[in-house]
């Protein structure tokens, strides 16, 4: 482009190369790009005017002030109208201001004077507008009393039948980021009105791209939540996940512990299938560990049994199953290999409690066989009382093999105490003379054992 126009040095040549520079951030090749046209007396058309505010880059609100004020006294004095557009270019040179957290009631001051200056000359205010004013407005570096600027403007944007079509590029970033303000402001009130809006004719349409809409729901989740009773956030999240909007991981985790201090598990069935169908919100091998770790604590410390809601068992056994062959199908994984998986054992230590209060002893069975042939590579080891539970599972239903490997782990362990009392309650059940002869030699070394 630059030796086309080198070539060319002609009135559009240069118009053109000032709207690129600008479009692609080149502010100071764009400001020199604006003398030239100066210098050389062009016609300069409103998108002229549009980028060289775009590329204004100052120090301080006072000089922005004046910039502003010579270039828009130009455009009327060569009776140049400003769009739309040139109010966004005017406010967004603002927010780059450097002493904006410095001076920041000047340079609210200032952008109301332009949003009352360009209302005078005709000029509707776009989304684009209002977007520039929530980061005027709204900056990292909040006063104490936060302004509720916000308010003013869905007021006056409720009164609107559809906001569609946009009019700026900018317009398509104003609803994530007014969704944000609610959110900073922990105003729930503020951003139901934001949605209902966002809801209204085709506004849906002025999200635009994918961050723009996963920022939006992200913020309006994370609000209701918080602001909200847990049936109402997960009606909301149902209706939006995962047909509209995948969350990530921090949403998800936020879901379970509210599930888990409440008690809630008559969501966590939909809660599951969404973090599985959502890819567990884009985790990491370890951070999916972490989450299905978190579900089945939820399961196991809320038993079906007990519980106030009814047929949550096959949603119980269903969850776990799932877990743990997503555990088995990955142990060879690159993610994170089962020598290096620290929540396995963890795992296995609960799924074998929740397969057994649900009445499953065949998938606990599988469980703990997963558990002793991989009792080499795993880190950490089943719990001594959920072996001991194990056992009194396996003598219920007359399997004196299961109750020997049980007792060989638990000796693995070095807890003869408990393995003691396992070989006891395996010796009341009617075993063969070669299983007599197997348990007798498992507590050969034992003092207190008294062969059977």
């Amino acid at each position: 482009a630059t030796t086309l126009y080198s070539q060319l040095a002609t009135p559009q040549a240069r118009l053109a190369m000032l709207l690129g520079l600008a479009r692609h951030n080149q502010l100071m090749r764009a400001q020199q790009m604006w003398k030239e046209i100066e210098a050389n007396n062009d016609p300069i058309p409103v998108e002229g005017y549009n980028a060289f505010f775009t590329s204004i880059n100052v120090v301080t609100v006072d000089k922005l002030k004046i910039e502003l004020v010579n270039t828009l006294t130009k455009m009327k004095e060569t009776k140049v109208n400003p769009n739309a557009e040139t109010l966004v270019a005017c406010l967004q040179t603002l927010t780059r201001v450097k002493d904006l957290t410095q001076n920041y009631q000047a340079c609210c001051d200032l952008a109301m004077s332009l949003m009352a200056e360009f209302k005078m000359a005709g000029v509707k205010p776009s989304l684009g507008a209002y977007l520039q004013l929530l980061d005027i407005f709204y900056t990292k570096n909040l006063p104490e009393k936060r302004p509720l600027i916000l308010k003013d403007i869905i007021d006056l944007l409720e009164q609107e039948d559809d906001l569609w079509p946009a009019q700026t590029l900018e317009d398509f970033g104003f609803f994530s980021r007014a969704m944000k303000v609610a959110s900073i402001l922990h105003s729930k009130k503020l951003a139901y009105r934001i949605h209902k809006l966002f809801l209204t004719g085709h506004n849906s349409n002025l999200l635009g791209e994918f961050a723009n809409v996963d920022r939006y729901y992200h913020n309006f989740l994370s609000l209701i939540i918080k602001k909200e009773e847990l049936d109402v956030s997960m009606d909301l999240f149902n209706k939006i996940t995962p047909h509209i909007w995948s969350p990530r991981r921090d949403i998800l985790n936020e879901m379970l512990r509210e599930i888990q201090s409440k008690g809630a598990v008559q969501h966590i069935g939909k809660l599951f299938d969404d973090i599985e169908l959502c890819g567990h919100g884009g985790s990491s091998k370890e951070q999916i560990y972490q989450m299905n770790s978190k579900v089945l604590r939820i399961l196991d410390t809320n038993p079906s049994a007990t519980s106030q809601f009814n047929n949550l068992d096959s949603t119980y056994v269903d969850i776990t199953k799932r877990i743990f062959r997503h555990l088995v199908d990955n142990k060879a994984s690159d993610g994170l290999y089962l020598r290096f998986n620290t929540h396995a054992a963890d795992m296995c230590n609960m799924s074998i409690k929740i397969f057994l209060k649900e009445g499953q002893y065949d998938s606990a069975v599988e469980v703990f066989n997963f558990c002793v042939e991989e009792k080499e590579r795993m880190p950490g080891e089943l719990r001594d009382d959920v072996l001991e539970k194990m056992l009194d599972a396996a003598v219920e239903e007359e399997e004196a093999d299961i109750g020997f490997q049980v007792i060989e782990y638990l000796m693995s362990m070095n807890a003869p105490k408990r393995a003691h009392r396992c070989g006891l309650k395996v010796a009341s059940l009617n075993l063969n003379p070669g299983q007599k002869s197997t348990l007798n030699k498992l507590f050969s070394n034992e003092l207190t054992w008294k062969n059977i």
